[in-house]
């Protein structure tokens, strides 16, 4: 009798399905959990300028959230305690008129998307999935 070793096509067929099935199940979540990080990331950073503001109101650089000026925000000469934030995937904005900051997401499929907190420290998000105010948003 002849004995062979190996795997038959109908096996290694079976074999490949399945990892395909696998694949397909696992994808979006790791894209998910990859923007999850961005979103983190936005919603860190918009604390931070937040957390900058409290500061800067409470050592009088600026009186009131309403003296802020989003054009000094940009250009990163207000006295705030910030260091750059070097990000290619948010661009950032300030609005003393509605004491907001917005983080609007660039590139991807999730482009356009905004995170906003408020001068109260509470988030809202346009196109993510809305947690909490607290809690902020993800995908």
């Amino acid at each position: 009798m002849n004995k062979r070793n190996g795997f038959t096509l109908i096996e290694i067929l079976i074999v490949v399905v399945i990892l395909a099935v696998l694949a397909a199940m696992i994808l979006p979540r790791l894209v998910q959990q990859s923007e999850n990080g961005y979103i983190a990331e936005a919603q860190q950073n918009l604390g931070g300028i937040r957390s900058a503001m409290v500061t800067a109101i409470d050592r009088q650089i600026f009186t009131s959230w309403q003296d802020f000026d989003n054009a000094a925000f940009q250009g990163g000469t207000t006295g705030l305690p910030l260091k750059a934030m070097a990000d290619d995937h948010w661009t950032y904005e300030c609005f003393s008129a509605t004491t907001k900051c917005t983080a609007t997401r660039q590139g991807g499929s999730f482009d356009g998307f905004t995170i906003t907190l408020t001068e109260g420290g509470t988030f809202s998000c346009t196109g993510y999935q809305f947690l909490s105010a607290s809690k902020g948003c993800r995908v």
